[in-house]
């Protein structure tokens, strides 16, 4: 029997929260699931945890670690439900979650793509696998997304702008996906994107769907963990997103309003660079470097200008809004 949803979940080194993870998509109510599992080469017992499950959990491996792209890539692949839900290794799902997917998706004229609200939670260590939650909110006010109902390639990237964005940041979204729209479009997770192919991959989804169906309930948990603050986003992250940017506008018949969006981003995405450039060379104390810096962009100086406290919300935001799962420690490739 073709099951209703299949959970594709790419994983390396998450022992510590695997198992936890696998354990919320097999509870799902009201639908029959699988879970397809990509171990990405892991050096601790990742690939153990899953195959100790049985089916429906399917347990692929790579040889070598491929990184987040390519294993989810693996995963859906070998998918065979009628539905694609991504699920990060160090995450879970509410029990509820995808019968009321399928639901609001079925409501919605029946659009092929559906997502929903997330829960954050920020751990700390504990006794647990996976720590004790000392914080946990929503990441979009329930009113917010209500009022949406759908969810335009436009107003997705409108949402996702790095240093625009310090909350409620579409770049985080989880989307569930009909696998037969997956698999007409040809969409894949860029292998070469090793930050922000999430983003990536549910922008050409938005553009040949039209849009998404929109649940403002909450079900997706988000976990954040100690670690998760280590993660860095430099030049090269920024360069390659300028890169994918200018590859969906070449390549992608877009209508306007998400042209003008995506050439809105581009242009955040420079003044990013820019500043980090900026920030480099004061941290390294350069001041000739700094100096030439700011005089060929004077607007950059209007950063700097800001408090501290300002410009680390704004850096916060840009990386947890663009960064995937990968540089949240248990799926990091």
């Amino acid at each position: 029997m073709v099951p209703d949803v299949s959970f594709v979940v790419p994983a390396h080194n998450a022992e510590r929260t695997l198992a936890a993870t696998i354990s919320s998509a097999l509870a799902q109510e009201g639908v029959t699931v699988e879970v397809v599992v990509v171990d990405d080469a892991s050096s601790d017992r990742t690939a153990e945890i899953a195959e100790s499950f049985g089916p429906p959990v399917h347990v692929l491996r790579n040889r070598t670690n491929q990184g987040e792209g390519r294993s989810r890539n693996r995963a859906i692949e070998n998918a065979r439900g009628r539905w694609v839900s991504v699920l990060d290794a160090d995450d879970t799902v509410a029990q509820a979650r995808s019968r009321r997917l399928l639901d609001r998706a079925e409501a919605a004229e029946g659009l092929p793509i559906v997502v929903d609200n997330i829960l954050m939670h920020r751990y700390r260590p504990g006794d647990g696998d996976a720590g004790v939650s000392v914080t946990s909110w929503p990441m979009f006010r329930p009113a917010r997304l209500a009022g949406l109902g759908t969810l335009t390639l436009a107003e997705f990237v409108r949402g996702s702008r790095p240093l625009r964005s310090w909350s409620e940041a579409y770049g985080y979204l989880k989307p569930t996906l009909r696998r037969d729209f997956v698999a007409e479009h040809g969409l894949t997770y860029s292998p070469h994107l090793r930050v922000g192919a999430d983003f990536y991959f549910l922008a050409r989804a938005l553009h040949f769907a039209g849009a998404a169906a929109v649940e403002p309930l909450g079900g997706y948990h988000y976990t954040i963990y100690p670690e998760s603050v280590s993660a860095r986003v430099g030049p090269p992250h920024i360069k390659a997103w300028m890169r994918a940017d200018a590859a969906i506008l070449e390549e992608c018949d877009l209508e306007p309003t998400a042209q003008k969006a995506f050439e809105h981003r581009s242009a955040i995405l420079h003044e990013a660079l820019e500043y980090v450039r900026l920030a480099s060379l004061l941290r390294d104390r350069d001041v000739v470097g700094a100096a030439r810096q700011a005089a060929a962009n004077p607007l950059l100086l209007i950063h700097l200008s800001r408090p501290v406290w300002w410009r680390a919300r704004r850096a916060a935001s840009w990386v947890h809004a663009e960064a995937s799962s990968w540089v949240r420690g248990t799926g990091r490739g």
